[in-house]
């Protein structure tokens, strides 16, 4: 099924249940609407229109000013683009490099790590991104 007819799908629903509780509409219709569309547009687009998806994000980010919180929440994929830049930087400034390879997980794959344990180890690093960016996020609202 594609994004707009999962979009179309869940505007249906909605106007039905708006006739039940019409203040709803406002908290129960555009968020779980939007959600739909990204998840459906991750899962169905092809990797060219997956920037567009990130820079979606990005620009959500920035209207609501949580720009830093999206950082701490792609904590993984921010380590993995930082290890390339300094992987870069250095080589092309003193010859020398940091890591046997970047990406950083390639550095591991190199250091011997199976590739389980280094997903594993990922895994938590981004739980605990999560769980420091949600306390972050809840501390800010309240």
């Amino acid at each position: 099924m594609s994004a707009v007819a999962l979009a179309w799908q869940q505007f249906r629903f909605e106007r039905r249940m708006f006739w039940r509780n019409p203040s709803a509409l406002f908290f129960n219709f555009s968020l779980p609407l939007i959600f739909l569309v990204l998840i459906a547009s991750i899962f169905s687009l092809s990797k060219k229109d997956l920037g567009e998806f990130v820079a979606g994000i990005a620009g959500l980010a920035v209207m609501t000013k949580t720009e830093l919180l999206l950082v701490l929440l792609g904590g993984i994929f921010v380590i993995e683009a930082l290890s390339v830049a300094l992987q870069v930087i250095s080589f092309q400034a003193t010859r020398k490099r940091i890591f046997l390879m970047a990406p950083i997980h390639h550095h591991f794959e190199l250091r011997a790590w199976s590739e389980t344990k280094i997903i594993l180890r990922f895994w938590i690093v981004a739980a605990i991104c999560c769980a420091i960016g949600f306390t972050i996020y809840r501390q800010s609202i309240k």
